[in-house]
């Protein structure tokens, strides 16, 4: 279930300016769900209200990364997101 909001909420980003390597995800209406989220990887940053509907949550730690890569890994993403990961994991080695 966690690699399907993944899969449809998430985001890896690489900012090449600084090669910062970040994970995101957000919903508009539940932050119950990114809560479970941050409980599930042990995250340690606040889920923020972006604006009267959006909450979002960034992580930028390296062995937080780590672990959502690892769960990646052992749990698939499909599509593009799948390429997308692929990239991120690979340029974060």
């Amino acid at each position: 279930m966690l690699t399907c909001f993944i899969e449809a909420e998430g985001n890896f980003s690489i900012r090449t300016t600084y090669n910062n390597h970040s994970f995101s995800i957000g919903q508009n209406d539940d932050k119950f769900i990114l809560d479970k989220i941050k409980n599930h990887f042990n995250l340690t940053n606040q889920v923020r209200k972006i604006n009267d509907r959006f909450w979002f949550i960034e992580v930028y730690k390296k062995s937080t990364i780590i672990n959502i890569i690892n769960h990646c890994i052992e749990y698939p993403l499909l599509g593009e997101k799948l390429l997308s990961f692929t990239k991120f994991r690979d340029l974060f080695k």
